[in-house]
Order: C-alpha cells, then sequence, then structure tokens
C-alpha cells in the first residue's frame, strides 16, 4: 500500500480531482442537532481548532431509524460513530451481529460510496485532509482522533475531538478478518489523478495517520460528513461546478518511505577527495563520480524504504545491483543532500558523455551486461559504471492481489538498466475524460546490453526500477546582502509604465544569473527584509531581498472581484492570501492600470510588461522572465521547490528548507470545473506572461513555469517595480 498526497490536474497537468465544496443539501429525516461543546481537554494546543470549540449533536439515518451522535470540527459536521447501516456485501466482524453494535459494518469500496445517509457523504480527499489539519497535521491525528479505550498495545486515543476512532479492524480480500483492537481504517472516495483508492489508517502503537492506498475489494469501516454551509460562498464561481461529489488522491511514498523521509534530516557524507558518499540512514558507503558539473552515484542505491524489491526477492542481487523502486518510493529514497535526478538533469549527463547515441556504452559497466553485440559493450569511459540490474514490472495497474497471484515480473537481469527521474511523463499518462489526466507515469533513463545509445522515456510509476541519486547543488554569490540596507515601503514608490523591469523579450538563464546567497537557517536569519503597505486596504507585507529582486514573502491578501478564500472559508485567506481569478490577477477590468486590459479568462492578449494587475502600486504581477530569475538565483529548476517552499504548513515530511525567506505556502488552488483542492500540497501563482500563466511548487518538490489555461484561481505573489 502506498501513502498518499493530493495534487490537482489543471486541465492537462500534473493536478488530481478536486473534491471542492459538498454539493448534498438534502437533510435526514432528522436533521443534525446541535447539543453541546466539549470543554473538558486541554490537549492539542497546536491545533487548528481547540477542543473547547467543538460541538456535538445527532444525526438520524431514515433508512433504518439508527441514531448517531455526530460532531463538528472546524466546517465539517462528521459522524462520531461508524455507520452501520446494513447493505448487501457489508459485513459484522468475524460475521457477529455483537460486532457491529460495537464497531459499526464493514464495506467494500463500492458499497461505501452509496452507504451514507442522505445529506451526507463518503469523505473526499480534502474533507479527509481539512479534518487532519484541523486536529493538529498528520504526526498528531491519530492520538487525538482514537478513542480513548479499546486500543491494544498501549494505543488508546486521547480522543480531543470526540471522533472516537475505535479499532474495529477490516476484513481482507481473502476473507479473513485482521486487526481488531489494533486498526481503525476509514474508506475514502475515489481519486481521479489516480486510479487507486484511498483509505485513512489509524494504528493502535502510532499517534500518526496515514493516508494509504487499498483494493476496493477489501472491507473497512465508514465515517461519513458533511460541511456546513458557508455564508460567504460566492456564486460567481459557479457552485454548480464544485457541487460535484470529487475527491483526489494521489501516491508519494508508503508510510515506511515517510521513515526515510524524516531520517532524510542528517545529511550524506560526501568525501569529493575520496569521491565517496556515506548514507547515514544505513551507514552504506557509495562510490561516486563527477562527470561535467555534476556529481553522481557511481552505484545503485540499496536502502530498504518500501515499496521496493532485490530482483527476484533475492537479497543477493541487492547487494549487486541494488534496490528496484516504485517510483513514490524512489522520490523518497536518496539521502539528504542528494536527490533523485530531474530529466534535464539526466539529458545533461547523456549531452556530456556526448549524446545519446554513444551514451549507452560509455555509461554502462565494462562487465556485468550480457552484450551479445560486441559493438554494444560498455566502457564505462566516465566511471558511472551503470549496471544491468533489470526492473520490476507490474501488469496490474492497481498494484492489487488477483486471485492471490500478484500481477508482476521481474525482467532484464544482466541485459537492462533503468533509472528513474524525479520528472513526472504527462504525454504517456492515462487520458481521462472530461480533459483529465492520471498522471501515471515518470520519465527514466533506460540502457539495452543490445544497444550502444541511451534514451529516456516514460514508465509506469507502479514498475520498479533503479535509482542513482545526484549530489545537491552548492550556492554562491558574488552579490553580498548587508542587513544595513534600507528597504523601500510601496507607498512611497511610484508605478510608472517606463520603469525598467522585465519584459516578453528579456532572457534570463540559469547561466547568466547569479547564485544568491542562502540567508535563512534553522538558527539563523541574515535575509534583507522590507515591508509594504498597500494603499487600498492599508494592509502591510513582509518583502524580502533576493538577489537583486524584491519580492512580498507573503501572498496577496486585497479583496478583489474574482478572487476567494480557499474553501471559503476567512482563515485560509488570512493565512494563505487570496485565490484570484485570471481575470482579477491581471486587473482585466482595467482598474488599476491598462496593461492587463482584456487580459481574462477565454481570451489572447498581448499584455504591456511589466504588469501591475491586482498588486498594490509600486509593485507587479511578475512575468516568467521574473519567476525564471528567481528559480535560477537559488539554483534552478530541481532546487527551486525546496529552498522556497515554507518551513512547516506543507503535508506529510515535505516542507521546504525556505533557505530564502520567500515562504512559498501550499495554498492550493481552485480549478472551474472540479472546485477547491490541493491545500498544503501545492503553491501555484500566476504569471503575467501569456503562454506562460502560472508557475509551481509542489509537495514532492518539483517546479516549474507551465501553460495550461486559465480556468483557476491561484495565488499573487507581487514583485517590486
Amino acid at each position: 500500500m502506498k501513502k498518499i498526497f493530493a495534487m490537482c490536474v489543471m486541465s492537462a497537468f500534473l493536478f488530481a480531482a478536486c473534491g471542492g465544496d459538498d454539493s448534498s443539501s438534502a437533510s435526514p429525516d432528522e436533521p443534525v442537532s446541535s447539543s453541546s461543546k466539549k470543554g473538558d481537554s486541554g490537549k492539542s494546543s497546536s491545533s487548528a481548532i481547540s477542543a473547547d470549540d467543538i460541538e456535538s449533536g445527532t444525526l438520524k439515518d431514515s433508512r433504518d431509524g439508527q441514531k448517531y451522535k455526530t460532531v463538528t470540527i472546524g466546517e465539517q459536521i462528521w459522524m462520531a460513530e461508524n455507520l452501520n447501516y446494513k447493505t448487501k456485501n457489508s459485513s459484522c466482524y468475524k460475521d457477529k451481529e455483537s460486532n457491529c453494535d460495537k464497531y459499526g459494518r464493514l464495506y467494500t469500496w463500492d458499497e461505501a460510496n452509496d452507504a451514507c445517509p442522505d445529506g451526507f457523504h463518503l469523505p473526499t480527499f480534502l474533507d479527509w485532509s481539512m479534518l487532519i489539519e484541523d486536529v493538529g497535521g498528520l504526526s498528531k491525528a491519530g492520538l487525538a482522533l482514537k478513542s480513548k479505550s479499546g486500543w491494544e498495545d498501549n494505543g488508546n486515543g486521547t480522543d480531543d475531538y470526540s471522533f472516537a476512532a475505535l479499532p474495529a479492524g477490516a476484513l481482507n480480500h481473502d476473507g479473513k478478518f485482521d486487526g481488531e483492537g489494533k486498526w481503525a481504517i476509514f474508506w475514502g472516495t475515489e481519486g481521479i489523478l489516480y486510479s487507486d483508492t484511498f483509505i485513512v489508517n489509524l494504528i493502535s502503537d502510532l499517534d500518526e495517520i496515514d493516508i494509504i492506498n487499498s483494493s476496493p475489494e477489501e472491507s473497512f469501516s465508514v465515517r461519513c460528513v458533511k460541511k456546513i454551509p458557508s455564508a460567504n460562498s460566492s456564486s460567481s464561481k459557479a457552485k454548480s461546478s464544485t457541487s460535484k461529489k470529487g475527491s483526489s488522491s494521489s501516491a508519494k511514498s508508503s508510510s515506511s518511505a515517510k521513515s526515510s523521509s524524516s531520517a532524510r534530516g542528517t545529511k550524506a557524507i560526501y568525501d569529493e577527495e575520496n569521491n565517496t558518499m556515506t548514507d547515514p540512514r544505513n551507514n552504506k558507503t557509495y562510490k561516486t563520480v563527477k562527470i561535467g558539473d555534476q556529481v553522481w552515484m557511481a552505484e545503485n542505491l540499496n536502502y530498504n524504504t518500501g515499496p521496493s524489491y532485490c530482483f527476484e526477492n533475492n537479497s543477493t542481487a541487492c547487494n549487486k545491483y541494488g534496490r528496484l523502486y516504485k517510483w513514490d518510493a524512489a522520490m523518497q529514497a536518496c539521502p539528504s543532500g542528494w536527490h533523485l535526478p530531474s530529466k534535464a538533469e539526466f539529458e545533461t549527463l547523456i549531452e556530456t558523455v556526448g549524446g545519446e547515441d554513444s551514451a549507452g556504452i560509455k555509461l554502462k559497466s565494462a562487465s556485468g551486461w550480457k552484450s551479445a553485440r560486441e559493438e554494444a559493450v560498455g566502457t564505462d569511459d566516465y566511471g558511472f559504471t551503470a549496471l544491468p540490474g533489470g526492473y520490476r514490472r507490474e501488469d496490474d495497474l492497481s498494484g492489487f492481489v488477483t486471485q492471490n497471484i500478484e500481477s508482476y515480473d521481474f525482467i532484464g537481469y544482466g541485459a537492462l538498466a533503468y533509472f528513474w527521474s524525479s520528472t513526472e511523463d504527462i504525454e504517456t499518462s492515462t487520458k481521462l475524460d472530461g480533459n483529465r489526466i492520471r498522471v501515471d507515469h515518470a520519465f527514466s533513463m533506460y540502457l539495452d546490453d543490445r544497444y550502444t545509445d541511451s534514451g529516456i522515456w516514460g514508465e509506469p510509476m507502479i514498475n520498479a526500477m533503479s535509482v542513482r541519486c545526484i549530489l545537491d547543488s552548492k550556492t554562491s554569490s558574488d552579490a553580498k546582502s548587508s542587513s544595513s540596507e534600507k528597504a523601500e515601503s510601496s507607498s512611497s514608490a511610484e508605478s510608472s509604465s517606463s520603469t525598467k523591469s522585465s519584459s516578453s523579450n528579456a532572457k534570463s538563464s540559469s547561466s547568466s544569473v547569479a547564485l544568491a546567497k542562502a540567508c535563512k537557517t534553522e538558527t539563523e536569519d541574515k535575509c534583507v527584509y522590507g515591508t509594504l503597505t498597500d494603499s487600498r486596504d492599508k494592509r502591510t507585507y513582509k518583502t524580502v531581498q533576493i538577489g537583486d529582486q524584491w519580492w512580498m514573502a507573503e501572498n496577496l491578501n486585497y479583496e478583489a472581484d474574482q478572487s476567494f478564500c480557499f474553501n471559503d472559508s476567512a482563515k485560509y485567506c488570512t493565512k494563505d492570501g487570496r485565490l484570484y481569478t485570471r481575470a482579477a490577477a491581471m486587473d482585466s477590468a482595467g482598474q488599476w492600470s491598462s496593461n492587463g486590459e482584456g487580459c481574462g479568462n477565454g481570451t489572447s492578449c498581448t499584455p504591456k510588461y511589466p504588469v501591475r494587475g491586482v498588486c498594490p502600486d509600486g509593485w507587479h504581477l511578475p512575468d516568467s522572465t521574473e519567476w525564471g530569475k528567481l528559480f535560477a538565483a537559488v539554483g534552478g529548476d530541481s532546487t527551486a521547490a525546496i529552498k522556497l517552499k515554507s518551513a512547516s504548513g506543507w503535508i506529510g515530511d515535505d516542507n521546504g528548507t525556505d533557505a530564502y525567506a520567500f515562504s512559498a505556502l501550499p495554498t492550493g488552488l481552485w480549478l472551474v470545473d472540479l472546485g477547491f483542492c490541493a491545500h498544503s500540497m501545492g503553491m501555484y501563482s500566476w504569471s503575467s506572461t501569456e503562454n506562460s500563466y502560472y508557475v509551481y511548487l509542489s509537495d514532492n518538490n518539483l517546479a516549474g513555469i507551465v501553460d495550461n489555461g486559465k480556468d483557476y484561481a491561484l495565488s499573487v505573489r507581487c514583485v517590486k517595480d
């Protein structure tokens, strides 16, 4: 099973589906009634919602007359007991009615989707994500939501929010009951990005909570939810489009991968003189090699994190060729200070050794390959020593057991080498109805014993392949910033159409932009800050200098037409700023300047740069060149995400280092057809450039500038004129 984090499919890119506002307006025969507030707990002081502020109530299921306790947590009303409505294929644990009375029934995924009482629904990924955030985050949610009794192994919870998660166990696909006293497993709705269904998992001896993929044939508990109607919902956002029952899921490492990610906090020891790297997680030392400007591992990674395998499950193969990793595990597998190479980094490697036509023989080890063709024998000219470790091919895209036989094969031992990249392959991913994409492929570099060349192509993420990690790039700066420099407030800076900022014709690349020196660590902050006061609403923002640019260090929160708070909740605006449609961000109406006039959704235009857009006076909406300059200043696309992301607030272990105090927050987005999604998982911010509409920083540390249409509401970060 894979741990999952959600993103959203932005038309045809790397976003998963959104489960926006709950559309169900029908109420049960006996409406949920609020009866009391819980005030006896002082726990979870770090939670977003105070345990003292929750409200309890009751729900009557009109189908069978059963009554359930409910609890209001944040903006959601949850059942505080497991559903016990009898359906055709639902079960009592060990087929005992007394267990149904105690734990509720266990449902297959198909039945779970239709099991909830009228007015409630099976929780989407967004529903679960909001609950987890409201009770303190993934690391604390298990303890806070578990019942105070009934758990084995000293695993009782504090039940701070009266959710009372019970260890009801499960019915496995093989017909065996398991986990009473140890597991509480709840269904979620199907995701659109991935075909996998997902569950929320609480375990007796852990305080954390996991969201993982599972077979729809398993039977688990059901908790139903409804959203409290928001008084400030905006009709301008076409609520009918967000009223569909949506969900999202995507794979990003298993529960064991999470523990390995935690260990990545201790950097690997790189010995440049002796060309070695020691992984502190298992003290294994690898050979390294410098090829051009890149430093590569010269052996395949052999760190045991799941899902990963030895070829044919033989440990001897791991010792010789390293482990084979599914893409989700590969994304988390490299030690701190090193990372899974991007497609661009593999392309650089291939180009450095002479191009793809001969890269195969130059990168392959000089022995160990079958190489029936003499001209294809490896020469290992650069010491990369690519080994033919083969790969594990999984035929069933769901990854589940079918008739007790797992549908996979080990292929290519001694003949093939495949190395995962961190770059998703949109073109070969599965196309769905409604202009959606299930991103289920990623790029890999391949070498074949029969051929002299090497290439890069997309492979299903569920296959398991080798990993070669690459050393993180170092940053330095010739331009030293001084804390004595004065930061100007925009209230005194005048905006002028003649201001030299950037233009669509300006070119910027990582080779022409000086690397800025990182200025912030966990213990030290030497960044140069300023403030900006927006004269329109008198709101003051923090600003920061990065290289020769001044950026807002917070998202814009000016209330303009066609701008929204995430999930229509003011608390998100306070923390994350507002989400703006393309028309609002560009100031299509020409309220503040004429440079972006007419540049809205569904139109093509030629902006006059710089485009002030919705930004305060003296600041403007950055174009793609300015975003590119920022990325280059912090080390390039491959490192921009982790260095620009905030040090907290991202789901799982995916926080950034915030090395430049840019503090990019995972604000999520709003899509015309799908609603709100990806909060805590992605930052998406507008660019003023036509055909390079927005930038993204993702939970798996990808960064980029892309053209995928305009039918969204995204964050705005302004840059100084």
